[in-house]
């Protein structure tokens, strides 16, 4: 018996060809998703930080400008899901009410200093404010 070769009718995958391709991409998206949560996370603080940061800027201009002592008041948000931490902290001598950070230049563009630590998830960033000078300067937080 001679053995015909298939017609193009009747060649394609089949079932469990498709089942296997239909599960290795369901395990590709379940595992880009933290990578996914990490990057919106990233985002997050990166805005918070440069929020902050242009406020810490137009408070200092602004006190010079003006010749008067000017207060940048920073609210500490606390996440829903964890009571005990909260995301923004005082390193340094940031003078602190409740969950209030208050940073004061002077008229002379100089402040007490201090550092402001943002957090968003599991990354975290510290914006340090030179005591003397006032400038500003971004790092990670340990």
């Amino acid at each position: 018996m001679a053995m015909q070769p298939r017609s193009s009718l009747n060649q394609g995958y089949t079932l469990l060809e498709l089942l296997v391709v239909i599960a290795i991409i369901g395990l590709l998206a379940v595992s880009a998703i933290p990578a996914g949560r990490k990057v919106v996370e990233a985002a997050a603080l990166r805005a918070d930080v440069r929020a902050v940061v242009v406020a810490l800027r137009q408070a200092q201009r602004r006190a010079v400008d003006e010749q008067r002592s000017v207060v940048v008041l920073v609210q500490a948000s606390i996440p829903a899901e964890s009571k005990d931490e909260i995301p923004l902290t005082s390193a340094g001598v940031l003078s602190m009410v409740g969950n209030t950070h208050a940073v004061e230049y002077f008229s002379d563009g100089t402040t007490i200093g201090g550092t402001l630590r943002l957090k968003e998830g599991h990354q975290s960033k510290d914006i340090h404010v030179a005591w003397l000078t006032g400038a500003i300067t971004i790092g990670d937080s340990p």
